[in-house]
């Protein structure tokens, strides 16, 4: 992955077997795209802690170690997303927060704000960390859980 694709908190899947099992969902607590081990052609490490882990210890991982986790049904159930027809949402007074499946693996997401006649805001996202992102953007303060 890039360093222009995470932030801080962010929730990823480490790809080979490095300070951490290959698979290990891990949670970003910091990037540093400088670094470098040149003897390996790597660029760019972020320190991570794995999802679960009762020690709460912190590891470097490097950014090409570092896979997306793909956004599935299983996963916004397992995070309140309410089913409503064929979309989820997380609905109150204020906002409503709308996702479905565009077409295989690829989902559209929708933000309307109740109280403020401002346009709606609509994205394409694939995978965990871009629904993070865009929840982030909308001021929708929910951790998500793997």
């Amino acid at each position: 992955m890039k360093a222009t694709e995470l932030m801080t908190g962010d929730l990823v899947r480490v790809s080979k077997d490095v300070c951490y099992k290959k698979g290990t969902i891990v949670k970003i607590h910091g990037i540093d795209a400088d670094h470098v081990f040149p003897e390996k052609g790597l660029k760019g490490v972020a320190s991570c802690m794995q999802v679960n882990d009762p020690d709460g210890c912190t590891s470097g991982v490097w950014l090409d170690y570092l896979e997306p986790i793909p956004l599935t049904a299983e996963i916004l159930e397992q995070n309140g997303f309410k089913k409503k027809g064929h979309r989820y949402g997380i609905y109150d007074d204020y906002f409503d927060f709308e996702i479905y499946e565009y077409n295989d693996g690829t989902w559209i997401v929708t933000y309307h704000c109740c109280e403020m006649s401002l346009p709606d805001e609509q994205l394409l996202v694939c995978y965990v960390h871009q629904l993070q992102h865009f929840m982030r953007h909308c001021a929708i303060e929910k951790e998500l859980r793997l």
